[in-house]
This record gives C-alpha cells, structure tokens and sequence, in this order.
C-alpha cells in the first residue's frame, strides 16, 4: 500500500508542490516518518522509492513544512475525530474482507473491528 500511496505522475515534472496532492502526501508520510520513527529513510532512498529527484523530495519536505507552519502536534481531539471518519469509511467500504483496524497515537491505541 506504500507504494500505492507514493504513486507519482512523472508526466507532470512541473507539478507545483502547493497545489499538487500526491506530492504533498508524499511529504506528510516522510515527514511523519521523521517525527515518529528514531530510524527513518534518507531522502536518497524516498527518492528511489517515489522516483523524484532528491532536490524536489527536500523542495515538497520544505514546502509542506511552511504550509503547516511547521507544527507537527496534533492534538487528541483532532485524532479521534480522523481515526473515527477512517474507521466508518473503512467499515463502510463494501469490502467483503472486513479487518481488524489499529490507530495509535503514543501510547494510546484504538482498535477497530467491522462488523460483517
């Protein structure tokens, strides 16, 4: 699924960082990464991984960090309200595999499992 989710339009090279969306879910997943993780990826290797030079993964890092004002706090509120609307919409799929959901943040997690 990552690599699903790192999918990138290599027609469009002149793609803007603010306006294109899979550039900036790009971003939001290395940034993430950078927050949560002690060991993460280099940006060489998200390179390799999305097929973006690495001047333009420092570029959309740099961008989405000023478009967020670099705050990475989310606060609990915000997070259950996310993992609520993800938990319905996963629930609600249609998908005759119905799985057991994780959403962590810290120490706190919230399991999800969908009724068949």
């Amino acid at each position: 699924t990552l690599e699903v989710g790192l999918l990138t339009d290599k027609s469009d090279n002149k793609c803007d960082p603010a306006t294109c969306g899979r550039r900036m879910f790009l971003a939001s997943l290395i940034i993430a990464s950078k927050y949560l993780q002690d060991r993460n990826y280099a940006n060489s290797a998200w390179s390799k991984i999305s097929g973006l030079p690495v001047k333009d993964i420092n570029a959309i890092e740099r961008r989405f960090l000023i478009l967020i004002n670099y705050n990475l706090f989310i606060k609990d509120s915000t997070f259950k309200t996310w993992t609520n609307f993800l938990s319905s919409r996963i629930c609600s799929s249609g998908s005759e595999v119905k799985q057991k959901v994780v959403f962590s943040k810290g120490e706190d997690q919230q399991f999800v499992e969908c009724q068949a």
